[in-house]
């Protein structure tokens, strides 16, 4: 009697091939090399957009125009696609070219005008306090100071006040005309040496009020002060 024979294992599924390696160099290589042009184009587009945006600004547009169109220019020219950056830095660059004079023109002189105006509050405010001052030193004195200085030496104001607002390295601000005895209320002072605008000054007159003086009336009226009070003292001379 034969035997059968035992059965055969079954046999295992195929075993793919790996795929192939891959050639780094050949495949990789190409898009290395392009990366520093590309990085370049996105470079001066991105420049070429600030100072796009700087030309824009009044009074300092006119330094950011030219860089803008260049770097524009320069994206432009590395020939990659989306231009986008580039040429918006260029008309931004260009058009703030001569838009910023004219805006330049209508906001400084609007904020020098502003700027003058918050100086003369301040001064308005300085020439009360010395007001004050004198009428504190003429009690207690009984006189009018010789100066404005002798209200900082009696401790009435401080030197801040005497200075111009702002302008604190132009010195002393006020002049001071020291009236006499039964002088009329509507007389002038202390006044500012040089107004902050050039239509007039504020000056202070005897009875404590402040106001605002045109520029040909105040020469007219210190002019008058001046004189009057050198004919006192030819006056005296004579007596």
């Amino acid at each position: 009697m034969t035997q059968t024979p035992p059965p055969l294992p079954p046999v295992p599924p195929a075993i793919p091939p790996p795929p192939a390696p891959r050639d780094v160099f050949q495949q990789e290589q190409p898009a290395a090399m392009a990366t520093p042009a590309r990085q370049g184009s996105v470079r001066d587009s991105k420049m070429a957009i600030v100072f796009g945006i700087l030309a824009w600004i009044p009074g300092l547009g006119l330094l950011f125009f030219l860089p803008a169109i260049i770097y524009g220019i320069l994206a432009l020219a590395r020939r990659r696609p989306k231009p986008g950056l580039a040429i918006a830095g260029i008309v931004l660059g260009a058009t703030g070219f001569f838009v910023t004079p004219i805006a330049s023109a209508i906001i400084i002189p609007r904020f020098t005008r502003s700027v003058a105006i918050a100086n003369r509050a301040v001064s308005v405010a300085n020439l009360r306090t010395i007001a004050v001052a004198i009428e504190l030193s003429k009690f207690e004195s009984g006189q009018y100071p010789r100066n404005l200085q002798q209200l900082v030496e009696e401790r009435h104001i401080t030197e801040e006040n005497l200075l111009y607002p702002g302008q604190e390295s132009q010195g002393v601000a006020y002049g001071y005309l020291p009236p006499a005895e039964n002088t009329p209320g509507d007389t002038i002072i202390v006044h500012e040496h040089y107004g902050f605008d050039r239509e007039g000054r504020n000056v202070l007159l005897v009875d404590g009020t402040v106001k605002w003086m045109p520029e040909d009336q105040f020469w007219e009226v210190r002019n008058k002060i001046i004189n009057a009070k050198s004919n006192q003292k030819v006056r005296k001379r004579r007596r």
